[in-house]
């Protein structure tokens, strides 16, 4: 038997592949095939197909996978997979402000008088991107980041719950600067194999 990812020999009761790290799942016959293990059939799984799937190839990849992996803590994360995330939080959370602090000023100006616009700056886009936008955003991205944030201390072989303390003002910022430096375990650990390593 071969692994699919790598064609590496598989023995049987492998749960990894002693090569590249790959999750073997016997129940689905994921061993590619037998004659030829680089058949095309046996490279078509997808980096997101298992819980211990590799690190995404770039980073819109990984948000891609985030979301796919909505509620899905199982398996480990890379540090690029994590700071792909962080970023993409940090461009749509600050991306409404583009408009909403122009039009909190033009609002503010004409509020004294000046006539800056032949019409009233709307309401909503005066204060939705201070009030309402942080609230849909939490609510849309809480789950996958929770996710990613159990993923990423499994890649550093660390229970999943740890991240309740994460949750306490201020250590939030803490955790993300930790999950985020740190490298994961190399080679396999009890969550699966090294992201990074199977996506050589």
């Amino acid at each position: 038997m071969f692994c699919s990812f790598c064609g590496a020999e598989v023995l049987d009761g492998d749960k990894f592949c002693r090569n590249c790290g790959a999750a073997i799942d016997a129940a689905g016959g994921d061993f590619g095939d037998a004659a030829n293990p680089f058949a095309l059939g046996s490279q078509t799984r997808s980096l997101f197909d298992s819980a211990a799937s590799g690190v995404p190839i770039n980073p819109w990849s990984a948000i891609k996978g985030c979301f796919r992996k909505y509620f899905n803590g199982r398996g480990r994360a890379s540090r690029t997979e994590f700071w792909s995330w962080i970023v993409f939080l940090q461009l749509i959370g600050g991306a409404p402000l583009a408009i909403g602090i122009p039009a909190f000023m033009i609002a503010a100006l004409q509020a004294d008088g000046a006539t800056i616009l032949p019409f009233d700056v709307p309401e909503i886009l005066v204060i939705g991107p201070f009030v309402y936008w942080p609230r849909v955003l939490a609510l849309v991205c809480l789950c996958p980041t929770i996710s990613l944030f159990v993923r990423r201390l499994h890649d550093m072989n660390y229970s999943g719950w740890m991240i309740i303390p994460a949750f306490m003002p201020f250590l939030i910022l803490i955790y993300v600067v930790v999950l985020g430096v740190l490298s994961g375990t190399p080679g396999a650990n009890r969550y699966g194999p090294n992201p990074v390593e199977q996506a050589r």
